[in-house]
């Protein structure tokens, strides 16, 4: 059962579900939940499992990736709950969430938390295509998210027309640097860019690159006029709005 939770593609999962629901636990790299998973997985039948990974996996994206809170008081709750579903004092995930009502981060502290927040890698990828996937209506199927490039709108490192672009507007590498990784800055590309592209200036990469994307995500930036720490915090706090919809436990 152990390593169902950590290699689902090796279990026969009846719900296939699971499996991408497993995957995306995993992303996060959290196991203070995993007495809780353990008991639920030994207790509940396969459709109840799968709510209260649905549950667990909402949770610990808003309490630790995104608000970054306090892990000694959750361990005690988990475990307590764990205990009680194999006692079966708990029988269901509606019962075994309300354990965790009185420490679930509020939209307010959470929206604070993500207009902050800067990610890159695996972590990154699957906030931006979660996002993607509950806000679009693509007409066939949709986009493969493995396939697309994570990709720095501001570059890690900008060519000389950002250079001059930034002594133009007076725009501090303090704020650069602290700009470039903000998931605000962060978007999936579904067209191919190669590496000397990545650097080149907004407008070129808005007109060449970002007008040929079928995301959803990309959509706006299609009509962005410049790109600076500012425009990065707007769409940042956009983005919160979406991931505080998306990310949610109902209690």
């Amino acid at each position: 059962n152990y390593d169902a939770l950590f290699n689902p593609e090796n279990y026969s999962w009846q719900d296939k579900g699971i499996i991408n629901l497993l995957n995306e636990f995993n992303i996060l790299g959290v196991k203070q939940c995993l007495p809780l998973l353990m008991a639920g997985l030994k207790k509940f039948k396969e459709n109840e499992f799968k709510k209260l990974l649905i549950a667990i996996i909402n949770f610990t994206f808003r309490y630790s990736t995104i608000c970054n809170k306090h892990n000694n008081v959750l361990e005690t709750k988990y475990s307590d709950t764990a205990l009680q579903i194999r006692s079966e004092t708990i029988n269901n995930v509606t019962e075994a969430m309300k354990v965790l009502k009185s420490i679930y981060p509020s939209d307010i502290e959470f929206t604070k938390s993500f207009s902050g927040k800067s990610a890159d890698g695996k972590l990154a990828r699957y906030i931006l295509a979660k996002i993607d996937e509950a806000n679009a209506q693509y007409p066939s199927e949709k986009p493969n998210y493995k396939t697309c490039n994570l990709e720095h709108i501001l570059p890690q490192k900008p060519d000389d027309e950002w250079q001059k672009y930034f002594k133009e507007k007076k725009i501090s590498d303090d704020d650069i640097g602290e700009a470039t990784h903000n998931l605000g800055n962060l978007t999936l590309l579904d067209v191919d860019i190669n590496s000397k592209a990545q650097n080149i200036s907004f407008k070129k990469k808005r007109d060449q690159y970002y007008k040929n994307s079928v995301l959803w995500i990309n959509e706006p930036i299609k009509s962005v006029k410049e790109w600076n720490d500012k425009t990065i915090q707007a769409r940042q706090i956009v983005l919160a709005d979406l991931a505080n919809k998306i990310w949610k436990v109902d209690f």
